[in-house]
């Protein structure tokens, strides 16, 4: 379960969004990424990952215990509480 700092990760807007969600969620908990549940159960990694690289805004969802906000424009933050 998620304390309440924050783990950001930034960079390049690119298709594999989901995978860097994944690894900031990891660090943050600072486990395998393999450890936590599955992406898939809570939202569509293929939907999030095209969102990010066709779109602007944000998005937040719960998981592994996780509020994760994933702010898009050139760059993408994610941020892990």
């Amino acid at each position: 379960m998620c304390s309440q700092r924050t783990t950001e990760s930034s960079g390049r807007v690119h298709a594999g969004a989901s995978v860097r969600i994944v690894e900031a969620v990891a660090r943050r908990e600072s486990c395998d990424p393999l450890d936590l549940p599955p992406l898939y159960d809570v939202i569509d990694p293929d939907a999030l990952n095209q969102f990010c690289a066709t779109a602007t805004g944000s998005i937040t969802f719960q998981w592994a215990g996780c509020r994760v906000r994933v702010d898009v424009d050139d760059r993408l933050l994610v941020s892990v509480e």
